[in-house]
């Protein structure tokens, strides 16, 4: 339960992102809306948004993809536009050399462009998603991780508490080596001896 919540969770929020940060790039008028009300947003630690989820969700497993998906947005998505306007000009001038809008510059060639930099924040990401799924878990659930790290709290289990972190923290570095593997494959033209890039 605990990987179907951290894939699901991770892979909607960067989708998100890319989106709504190609659509503040694109539109002045969401740049405006928008931008505030997120740039709040992040401020906010992740766990106070865990009761309205609740609220809204009740403890079915949609809520924590939610919560984790919203908050991979806000990790992502300001990183994914300062990188993009911080891109050399010359790839916007070359797309239109070609006769291509500025949005088919934005969506087709915006995130391959900041695959590079981008590295880094998709795996801070990701580790920030399996600490929200079980925290969201151990709010609330019936399986998964944070549901046994609840339960041996409350029995005084420390055999169950101790195999449960230790699993928590071989998932995720699981997670990460798998990220930075499909990272690989996608963007070839990344010189992964620089340690930079992974880091």
């Amino acid at each position: 339960m605990t990987l179907g919540l951290i894939v699901s969770g991770f892979l909607t929020g960067i989708i998100l992102s890319w989106a709504l940060g190609c659509a503040m790039l694109l539109s002045r008028t969401a740049a405006t809306l928008i931008g505030p009300i997120t740039d709040v947003l992040r401020g906010v630690p992740p766990v106070c948004f865990i009761p309205f989820f609740i609220l809204w969700f009740g403890f079915a497993p949609t809520g924590k993809v939610a919560l984790i998906a919203v908050n991979v947005l806000l990790v992502v998505y300001p990183v994914f536009v300062a990188h993009f306007r911080s891109l050399d000009r010359t790839y916007e001038e070359v797309w239109a050399s070609f006769g291509r809008s500025n949005a088919a510059f934005v969506i087709g060639d915006g995130i391959r462009a900041t695959a590079t930099a981008m590295i880094p924040t998709y795996r801070f990401a990701l580790s920030f998603a399996v600490m929200l799924a079980i925290i969201a878990e151990a709010m609330g659930a019936t399986a998964g991780l944070g549901h046994v790290i609840t339960v041996a709290l409350s029995t005084f289990s420390l055999g169950s508490l101790v195999a449960a972190s230790i699993a928590a923290a071989a998932l995720a570095a699981i997670l990460d080596v798998l990220l930075v593997l499909t990272c690989r494959f996608l963007f070839p033209w990344v010189r992964w001896g620089d340690a930079s890039q992974l880091s």
